[in-house]
């Protein structure tokens, strides 16, 4: 094996590839985090403070509450 092609089924998201340096015997592992294939789900999250709670404004009716 040279190299490792990673490519995700995602519109808008190039394979990558990763060179893999040849082994004379043996088993290579890999090991991939995919967390880090996936963008985060929003950048900024818009709260507004309800006394003890956070409610986001794209979710009106969900809220952050510390107990």
């Amino acid at each position: 094996m040279e190299r490792l092609i990673v490519a995700v089924p995602v519109q808008g998201l190039a394979p990558v590839t990763l060179p893999v340096a040849p082994l004379a015997e043996g088993v290579q592992t890999l090991i991939v985090d995919t967390r880090q294939l996936v963008a985060p789900p929003f950048r900024t999250m818009r709260l507004t403070v309800d006394r003890d709670a956070l409610i986001p404004a794209t979710m009106p009716r969900g809220r952050y509450i510390r107990h």
